[in-house]
């Protein structure tokens, strides 16, 4: 009867495991902009132990972004040009428009920005202030989708420096928190 009860109890554990070992990993590595984003958005990823690749999530993160970003001037300063258009693929190669890291620092370019002191019109400071106020993410998460929040909140954790740079390389460089330096060392 003990016999019984032992083996029943051993196959109930097994059961058990394999049931938990489908929707929990024991040991998971963090290692996509997406997986950062769902940790820092605190979306249960079912995982007993976590780690973090932060140079994996920083490529990744660069990637989508440089592609988000070169889509988005493409469309609104190349006439709806898309990301696949060989003028706009070349124009990000050359660093023209488009993101990349250099080390711990995050360069965003956009030459094609207005600035005309004789009419008053300096997109580049408005633009530069848009990317103060959000990556001041303490005051200003209740004004950010979870998208932007992602962007921001990743920007800050995993660079020193985010550097703006506009027409005739006019640039600034904002300092980051750089919470996550640790992780490149």
């Amino acid at each position: 009867m003990k016999f019984l009860k032992l083996s029943l109890v051993i196959v109930g554990l097994v059961v058990l495991a394999f049931v938990a070992s489908r929707f929990y990993h024991f040991n998971y590595t963090v290692n996509t902009w997406d997986d950062w984003c769902s940790q820092i958005l605190e979306e249960d990823l079912y995982a007993f132990a976590i780690r973090f690749d932060d140079a994996a999530i920083r490529a990744d993160f660069v990637q989508k972004y440089n592609d988000f970003i070169v889509e988005k001037i493409a469309d609104k300063y190349l006439g709806g040009a898309k990301l696949t258009d060989k003028v706009v693929q070349e124009m990000a190669r050359l660093k023209m428009i488009g993101v990349w890291n250099e080390g711990d620092n995050l360069y965003l370019k956009n030459g094609f920005l207005i600035i005309d002191n004789e009419l008053g019109i300096d997109e580049f400071s408005e633009w530069e202030n848009q990317f103060r106020k959000y990556l001041d993410i303490r005051q200003n998460r209740q004004n950010m989708d979870d998208f932007q929040y992602c962007i921001y909140g990743t920007i800050n954790t995993h660079f020193k420096n985010f550097i703006l740079i506009g027409p005739n390389d006019k640039s600034v460089a904002i300092p980051l928190e750089f919470t996550r330096k640790e992780g490149f060392k």
